[in-house]
């Protein structure tokens, strides 16, 4: 049974985030409950990740430093929870800003709950640019719309589960490069670990500062949900979109009348697909160029994660001994020998 003083690990994967890391771990130092260690994973970073981090250290911050080149995130935060020593483990990104009670109220259902198994944090976004501000709303949950506290799945940017958990998870999945978290709580979920929905326990998080960084994230989600086979419906509605409208465009080359189906087609796409998440900016923000901001970056979204699903999806099903039998064996596992 947990104890209300049972030791809480804090881990954290980082690569190349001098330009954040100051901020970020004066964050988890000024927690109301402070976690008990600090265990930080740098995945090789040349930028001087590793010495700012040394610096706090230095100071007396206890905080314990893991150097791996070659880990991704899911084997960087697999080695980190492995090096832990306590028994309720805390995750979060370097990148994002904890609130001043996020430790406290992310542990306290654990410890209060002998027999729940993970606390699921929230986030909000953190913009400090226009562009921003409207690119997060249409990437993190619970902007646009209530969250569904049973269906929520914890991003490892804000989650705190029992070590033993992980341990009968078998870790993360590291041959995965993005969608590892979702992944593992997958697993969490099939071996009928309890979730609690904590939305109290908040980081904040910067959104993506550039059009090519926010089509690239949704590319990667993409690759992650394609290599996975998970989270396929909307990604699929996509691609069957885009197909009819260049199917019209190649009759109507032919056939000129069919660039009225073309249109009428667009027509339909833009209303019914679009533009309610754009109006929903729109509404939020009190804003038409924000919510026509939205309507391009919904687009940019979906081409970019239609596009990186199809990739992974194909690399799934060509490439079985590197995703799907890994993915099998690891969905059936028993966890960590």
């Amino acid at each position: 049974m947990a104890e209300p003083s049972a030791s809480c690990s804090l881990i954290t994967t980082v690569r190349n985030e001098a330009g954040s890391i100051g901020p970020f771990i004066e964050s988890i130092l000024s927690q109301s409950r402070p976690p008990d260690e600090i265990v930080i994973l740098d995945g090789g970073s040349t930028d001087g990740t590793a010495e700012a981090i040394q610096a706090f250290i230095d100071d007396g911050a206890p905080i314990r430093l893991i150097v791996d080149a070659e880990a991704n995130i899911a084997r960087g935060r697999n080695l980190a929870v492995g090096a832990a020593a306590g028994p309720v483990i805390a995750a979060t990104d370097a990148g994002c800003r904890l609130t001043h009670t996020w430790l406290e109220r992310l542990i306290a259902p654990l410890i209060d709950d002998p027999d729940l198994d993970v606390s699921s944090g929230f986030y909000e976004i953190d913009p400090q640019t226009f562009f921003e501000r409207v690119n997060g709303m249409l990437t993190l949950p619970g902007q646009l719309a209530p969250v569904d506290p049973e269906a929520f799945l914890p991003s490892g940017r804000s989650v705190a589960f029992r070590k033993g958990a992980w341990e009968r998870a078998g870790g993360y999945p590291e041959w995965l490069y993005a969608a590892e978290d979702t992944l593992f709580d997958r697993k969490l979920k099939r071996l009928g670990c309890r979730f609690r929905f904590e939305p109290e326990a908040i980081v904040y998080w910067r959104p993506r500062t550039s059009w090519r960084a926010f089509a690239r994230q949704f590319f990667i989600y993409g690759v992650g949900s394609g290599r996975t086979g998970g989270f396929s419906a909307g990604y699929w509605y996509t691609i069957r979109q885009h197909l009819v409208t260049t199917l019209l465009v190649v009759l109507a080359i032919v056939e000129p009348w069919a660039w009225i189906a073309v249109g009428l087609w667009q027509a339909y796409y833009l209303i019914f697909s679009l533009a309610p998440q754009a109006r929903q900016v729109k509404r939020k923000l009190g804003s038409l160029k924000a919510g026509l901001l939205a309507l391009v970056l919904i687009e940019v979204r979906r081409l970019a994660g239609a596009t990186g699903f199809l990739i992974g999806t194909v690399q799934r099903w060509t490439r079985p001994g590197r995703y799907r039998r890994p993915q099998r064996e690891y969905m059936s596992g028993e966890g960590l020998s």
